[in-house]
């Protein structure tokens, strides 16, 4: 979203202004964001704008995502959004809020009947690692595969603290799943589906 309001000296004639940073934040505060359901989250991550402090800001650009395992639901979540966003900028003479959305990936689903599946849990198996199956809201190259007809299924590497300061992985876990790798791999040049 960008957002457009109407630039003035903060210190001089603020009145004449209408500040951007504050319509962005009108706008992200009444809006649901983090976990909205089991299937569905949304977040703002990123915003920028303002040129100095002694100028009411012209101009903010927020981004964010919305991710859900439903498609009707995600386009519930992001039509909210929007129309909020529409709304906050026809409460403000002057103000304009332009809206892009980008589609990166979408979901996908492999029913634990799958061949592919199954030989996967296989290979845990044989590598001596108990299989673990989740649905989870991350997004990789897994997601555009299998959108152009290519089985993929992510393997996690043991990884912790995802995305935040702390991240780690223990040694042992990444030597574990390399060995899975491999063994799957090996695996999969005498796999016929």
């Amino acid at each position: 979203m960008v957002i457009q309001g109407i630039p003035a000296h903060a210190g001089i004639e603020p009145e004449k202004g209408l500040s951007a940073i504050r319509m962005a934040s009108e706008i992200i505060s009444s809006i649901h964001d983090g976990r909205i359901d089991e299937d569905t989250t949304a977040n703002i991550g990123k915003i920028r704008g303002g040129t100095a402090t002694n100028v009411v800001p012209r101009e903010v650009v927020i981004e964010g995502e919305v991710r859900s395992h439903i498609p009707g639901r995600l386009k519930e979540i992001k039509d909210s959004i929007f129309s909020t966003g529409k709304a906050v900028a026809e409460k403000y003479q002057g103000s304009r809020v332009e809206i892009t959305e980008n589609e990166e990936y979408r979901g996908y689903t492999i029913d634990e009947s799958d061949p592919f599946f199954r030989f996967l849990l296989e290979k845990f198996t044989e590598a001596g690692i108990p299989p673990k199956v989740i649905s989870t809201g991350g997004g990789s190259d897994a997601n555009i595969f299998n959108r152009r007809g290519i089985r993929a299924i992510n393997i996690a590497t043991g990884m912790e603290m995802v995305h935040s300061r702390e991240e780690y992985i223990h040694v042992q876990d990444l030597i574990k799943v390399t060995g899975l790798l491999v063994a799957a791999a090996v695996g999969f040049a005498a796999y016929d589906e």
